[in-house]
């Protein structure tokens, strides 16, 4: 990995033929990856870790004991480079010569995050140095690290998945959320969203402020986005190589 790529992203299906072209740390040997354990933080699942991630629906969750492990937690994450799989689920639907059709697409991807650069360093050392502060306080605290936005957008320009007149996209993701806490997740289903606008109005307005209230009187929030030029590491798959979940086609009659 070069000291001046930010992200690099591999699909996973080609990490895990050819680890090397992910970044030249990574080996094979009988089926199973090496790499070097002072160099990269493997986040790819629970078991792969060793810094005490779990998986919380479908974020990645890091639950912080005490001073002395947010202190270690630091360390990892300031001076390794950080490996993770996230999966992009990608909905179409497509209207052409009267027929709609509706595809639900899932990629996996191999994502290496360097945290020396720049652009990632600088946010990743506010986040931990605030959420230090409060493990040193005795507060209760949520650190979240959202890659969410910057993979769906570089999704959605490799894909060509824009929203036109004529198709309609949708990128959502998995696993690209990472949470440092001593409390709880934050619940983003409670975020204003179109959804809650358009049908649920009146609930949202309901639950959404005693949530809010909640969270704010026991434990501090700290969200930080991470930002960082992304750099292909292969082409994208071929769309027969994709992982359909859902297809259908229905027939209407055009206006």
């Amino acid at each position: 990995m070069s000291e001046g790529d930010a992200i690099r992203i591999l699909s996973w299906a080609e990490f895990v033929a050819c680890p090397h072209k992910l970044s030249s740390l990574f080996t094979k040997s009988g089926g199973t990856f090496i790499y070097d354990e002072q160099v990269v933080c493997d986040l790819t699942t629970p078991e792969s870790s060793n810094i005490g991630l779990t998986l919380q629906r479908h974020q990645l969750v890091l639950i912080v004991q005490n001073v002395d492990h947010m202190a270690y937690l630091m360390e990892e994450f300031l001076r390794k480079l950080l490996l993770m799989r996230v999966t992009v689920i990608h909905t179409e639907i497509a209207s052409r010569y009267s027929v709609e059709t509706i595809s639900i697409l899932e990629d996996d991807f191999a994502v290496l995050v360097n945290s020396r650069h720049p652009s990632i360093k600088t946010r990743l050392t506010d986040g931990l140095k605030r959420a230090a502060t409060c493990m040193s306080r005795c507060e209760k605290f949520c650190l979240e690290f959202d890659m969410s936005e910057l993979i769906g957008n570089w999704y959605s320009e490799q894909r060509g998945a824009i929203t036109s007149c004529d198709d309609i996209h949708q990128v959502k993701t998995r696993r690209t959320r990472i949470y440092v806490t001593n409390h709880s997740i934050y619940k983003h289903c409670f975020d204003c969203q179109t959804k809650w606008c358009f049908f649920l109005c009146i609930c949202w307005l309901f639950s959404a402020p005693c949530y809010m209230s909640y969270r704010s009187f026991t434990c501090v929030d700290i969200y930080i986005s991470l930002q960082g030029e992304i750099i292909s590491a292969n082409h994208m798959q071929d769309e027969t190589s994709r992982v359909a979940v859902t297809s259908q086609v229905k027939g209407y009659q055009a206006l």
